[in-house]
């Protein structure tokens, strides 16, 4: 993983970076509303409290907490992260 993140354009990581705390598309959310939507989270990820209001009103939205795991969830607890997104996939159809 190295190896790909150092590929990446120092610049605009740097300016992704520094814009992530001042965009808020919380008001963008209800647009997603018709879309049938997974949220995956860990249980012991520190975020999960604050952003799991956002997407609890969104009728299609499923939130799914991954047990003893944090916010690195394809990366560190990739064989439950891959089932979840499998399952949710064939639902689709």
């Amino acid at each position: 993983m190295d190896d790909y993140a150092q590929k990446a354009d120092p610049g605009a990581v740097l300016e992704l970076y520094c814009a992530g705390p001042k965009t808020d598309l919380t008001p963008q959310l209800a647009q997603l509303n018709q879309l049938p939507m997974r949220i995956l989270y860990g249980s012991s990820d520190f975020y999960i409290k604050k952003h799991k209001k956002y997407f609890e009103p969104l009728a299609h939205t499923e939130i799914i907490t991954v047990d003893r795991a944090f916010h690195q969830l394809p990366t560190h607890h990739y064989k439950v992260f891959n089932h979840l997104i499998m399952r949710f996939l064939r639902q689709l159809g």
